[in-house]
């Protein structure tokens, strides 16, 4: 079994308790959790709402919250699964380290075909640069790390959220696809996963 690696390099301290979430939109998961406590810790109060939905669990590692669907999580069909054996070493904004990551996972799930990276999209000038490299690392635990470089003091997207429909989708290649957060017409670019700040609302697509 090959061994990952993940170095990271930023010129920002790195930010904890960023969440990330995998799960399964059903209409049970949909339906409102509402919870009332008094006198209790953090931890307590994630599992309240996580033990709602059976076969689900979180755990925290390095710092990041994880809730997730053991099956989903374990599932070898799962993107966020894809071994990456060779993330670049560069100075790069967080924003065009996601894109890089989407389209090294696209690659692999929808257009094995296709070779070449998209160019860089646009950025805000106070975007944290900072050096990455990865190794034979599951594309969530580069994700991982990505999010964990954004310090909540610039106010950037902490969490990142993976959807998958309740009847499976599979891409060409036999993977699992995600619920489209875009125009649901072109399934073979949605994203693979949304960021999001802290106090953002949902997408519509996430919610209906």
């Amino acid at each position: 079994m090959p061994t990952a690696s993940l170095k990271l390099c930023s010129k920002y301290p790195l930010s904890s308790s960023c969440p990330w979430v995998e799960w399964v939109k059903t209409a049970d998961t949909l339906k409102p959790v509402r919870i009332s406590r008094t006198r209790t810790t953090l931890g307590e109060a994630i599992q309240a709402v996580v033990s709602i939905e059976a076969g689900y669990e979180w755990r925290t590692e390095a710092g990041v919250v994880h809730v997730f669907q053991r099956d989903l999580m374990k599932d070898s069909r799962n993107p966020l699964n894809v071994t990456i054996e060779s993330f670049d070493e560069k100075a790069m904004t967080v924003q065009r380290a996601n894109s890089d990551l989407d389209q090294m996972v696209s690659h692999v799930v929808r257009h094995p075909d296709l070779y070449g990276m998209a160019g860089p999209g646009l950025s805000s000038p106070v975007e944290p640069v900072f050096s990455f490299s990865a190794e034979n690392a599951q594309a969530r635990s580069v994700l991982n790390q990505i999010v964990k470089l954004r310090p909540i003091s610039l106010n950037m997207k902490q969490i990142w959220i993976s959807t998958f429909p309740a009847k499976s989708e599979f891409s060409r290649t036999g993977f699992l696809e995600v619920v489209p957060m875009r125009n649901p017409k072109f399934y073979n670019e949605q994203p693979f996963w949304i960021l999001l700040r802290w106090g953002d609302a949902p997408l519509e697509n996430m919610v209906k």
